[in-house]
């Protein structure tokens, strides 16, 4: 089954880039790269699937000027994210970029308890045993 290997929240509002507000974002990049060599090292493949989650607000005037709506926001939090993960995937090809969109987060209701919130991307990975 797929495993979240990696978070990314706090993006700023209306923005792509990696200047997390009060987030590490180079200490997470760090340890999905090492979760994918260590179980490289072990013999596992992994497929990663970085999703980007859309804002629960409109976008604002100039956002909506860059991009078309929330969803291509989300894509390139994605993509941002996916461009860095490539440096340590051996096969770029495996590293895919989505979007959950509206339906996949909350809005106006309490979250549960770890529940992440919008403007993050996560990283899932799926694991495959190497062939010989």
């Amino acid at each position: 089954p797929p495993e979240r290997i990696g978070r990314f929240p706090n993006f700023r509002l209306g923005f792509a880039g990696l200047d997390l507000e009060g987030f590490d974002a180079t200490a997470e990049l760090a340890s999905v790269c090492g979760q994918v060599i260590e179980r490289g090292k072990a013999g596992w493949d992994a497929t990663l699937l970085v999703i980007g989650a859309t804002d629960r607000l409109a976008p604002r005037r100039k956002v909506a000027q860059q991009f078309e709506s929330n969803l291509g926001l989300a894509m390139a939090r994605a993509e941002t994210v996916k461009g860095e993960l490539e440096r340590c995937v051996p096969e770029k090809e495996r590293v895919i970029a989505l979007v959950a969109g509206p339906r996949s987060t909350a809005e106006g209701r309490p979250l549960p308890a770890g529940e992440p919130r919008d403007r993050r991307v996560d990283v899932w990975a799926i694991w495959t045993p190497r062939n010989p």
